[in-house]
Parts: C-alpha cells; structure tokens; sequence
C-alpha cells in the first residue's frame, strides 16, 4: 500500500519520513510498519543516487538546449544581415 507524498504527488511507502523524489519531509501514516531492514537500506541509497543522477542528467540537458536554441537565435543575426542579401553586378571597365 503506497501513498501520494502531499508535495510532489509521486507514490511513496506509508512509513516513509523523506520523500525519495522531492526530498520533502512527510509525515508517516499511523499504524505504518517499521522501517526496512538493513539490507533493504542499500537498495534506497541506490534509489536516492538514480534520482539525483536523473536530476543532473535533466539540467545537463536543459542546458544543452538552451545553449543550441541561444545560439541559433543569434545565428540569423550574423549570417544575413540586410547587406549579404543584395546581389551585386560586377561592372566591367
């Protein structure tokens, strides 16, 4: 039985004190069981250092975007300004 965390509305376990997607704190729901044991602890760690690595894997990305979009903005600007498009004739003496 999971829960809804009240901040990011992703699924968590009942007897959950940190959300593992936003890192709010929340409370546990009464009557919730114990926390896991030991060797189920290893297995959050991995969890936690997935989400982080899909948030800097999201922001590297955002920037690579925002980088290409920035630069192909001012593109234009510089490759065709109103003189590169008028052709010229050359005269001949």
């Amino acid at each position: 039985m999971l829960r809804a965390c009240p901040f990011c509305a992703e699924l968590i376990q009942p007897a959950a004190i940190k959300c593992r997607f936003c890192q709010s704190v929340v409370a546990p729901v009464s009557g919730a069981l114990s926390p896991q044991p030991a060797a189920k602890a290893s297995s959050g760690t991995t969890d936690s250092s997935h989400a982080i690595l899909s948030g800097c894997l999201k922001f590297v990305i955002a920037a690579v975007v925002s980088l290409v979009v920035c630069y192909l903005m001012v593109l234009p600007r510089d490759n065709y300004s109103s003189h590169s498009a008028t052709i010229r004739i050359p005269r001949h003496a």
